[in-house]
């Protein structure tokens, strides 16, 4: 296997992560599109002599994919399988549990960290994700410490994907937090 391996761990390093260009209206976020993530994989593989594909899996209670690797060359092999639970039987159900396994596969097999496929994974199983509202004491504290830093707010929203506050999440808030601490930290050791 280690001629597998090292063909694909350079096919790692010669992924070229996508845009993302698909954006989710109900859970306001962004994702990479299946679409551009079997390009990016395909292109890196080719590179590096190695073809892949999906085998769809159905089951009563879980659908998924498994995804086979093959490097050419070495006539060596890998595989790896996601299944997800779907809590409805319909076709769209299924066909939401093979886009997510796939998706969820290619990331973790290029090293792409990506939440927001979990989230992706609950409207698959028919389960929306709520979030409450942003205080606005938190909001404002947020503000008030970008212009203490003297961080324009536009510059502050761009680093986190966001255009305008009205579409700040309790995620987008707590990495803006985050960077916040960090700069004041950086800031305290200089």
């Amino acid at each position: 296997m280690q001629k597998f391996w090292e063909s694909f761990y350079q096919a790692q390093a010669d992924f070229n992560t996508p845009d993302k260009r698909g954006k989710n209206q109900h859970l306001k976020n962004s994702y990479h599109m299946l679409d551009d993530l079997i390009s990016a994989a395909r292109t890196a593989c080719d590179l590096n002599h190695i073809k892949f594909h999906f085998e769809d899996i159905n089951k009563e209670d879980s659908a998924g994919v498994i995804i086979h690797l093959r490097h050419l060359p070495s006539d060596q092999s890998h595989w790896q399988e996601c299944l997800v639970d779907k809590t409805q039987r319909s076709p769209q159900a299924t066909g939401g549990c093979y886009t997510y396994a796939k998706r969820y596969l290619l990331a973790s097999l290029f090293l792409l960290s990506h939440p927001e496929l979990d989230d992706d994974g609950e409207l698959a199983e028919g389960r929306q994700k709520t979030e409450k509202p942003v205080p606005v004491e938190k909001v404002n504290k947020i503000k008030q410490d970008l212009k203490k830093l003297g961080i324009q707010e536009a510059t502050a929203l761009e680093s986190v994907g966001l255009k305008t506050w009205s579409e700040i999440t309790t995620d987008h808030a707590n990495k803006l937090l985050g960077k916040i601490s960090a700069r004041k930290q950086n800031a305290a050791t200089n």
